[in-house]
């Protein structure tokens, strides 16, 4: 099934006229597929995707570093773990847990990799936020402004998934641009691409779920 633009941008039309909260509420986009063995690993995936718009709420970042790196991560607004607060997570799982559930996204240093793995692995990767490495030299505010647009789809034991894909301060055209991206990242995913697709929906944080026709 293939979605054209004047569709969307009708169903985010009908999404913005849910009840005003006080709050910026964010916009999802629920997919629902059919024919999918999900038996089959080849089948599932855990990835990230490029929007083409930023995605306009705040997101949080971890990064497991020491030295200038994390002096400049904590200057840009991450959240840094360092040596000695690494060993207290270590120590303290709860700590490790509400530190996932937290944050969004989750860097490290080369040398954290391995510790990260064994220590917190049992932690992140279930929530599919295993660090990603990044290099010393790294400009952390370009790290920051492609997190701004970075979504993560996972396909695991339900043949459904969602992301977020804005909020209620993106424009209609920047929504509908990020669903887009969305459904070709994940059509570009399955075997069958969009044969795969069996519904999609929109929908705000406290709104009620539009079908895209």
């Amino acid at each position: 099934m293939s979605y054209q633009k004047p569709a969307l941008l009708e169903a985010v039309g009908k999404v913005r006229q849910g009840k005003e909260r006080n709050f910026v509420q964010s916009v999802e986009v629920l997919i629902s597929l059919r024919d999918i063995n999900l038996k089959d690993p080849s089948q599932r995936f855990n990835i990230e995707s490029l929007l083409p718009h930023a995605i306009k709420k705040e997101i949080k970042i971890v990064l497991f570093a020491d030295g200038d790196l994390a002096v400049r991560g904590k200057n840009e607004g991450l959240t840094v773990i360092s040596s000695d607060k690494f060993d207290q997570l270590v120590k303290n799982p709860k700590d490790g847990k509400k530190l996932a559930d937290d944050h969004d996204f989750f860097l490290a240093e080369r040398q954290y990799m391995a510790k990260v793995g064994r220590f917190l692995g049992k932690i992140l990767g279930p929530r599919g936020k295993m660090p990603k490495p990044v290099a010393p030299n790294v400009n952390i505010n370009d790290l920051k402004e492609n997190y701004f647009r970075t979504i993560r789809l996972r396909l695991r034991e339900n043949p459904c998934l969602n992301a977020r894909i804005g909020t209620l301060s993106n424009s209609d055209e920047e929504l509908a641009d990020n669903i887009i991206s969305c459904l070709a990242t994940v059509t570009g995913k399955l075997p069958r691409g969009a044969q795969h697709i069996k519904k999609v929906y929109m929908k705000t944080t406290m709104g009620s779920s539009v079908l895209i026709e």
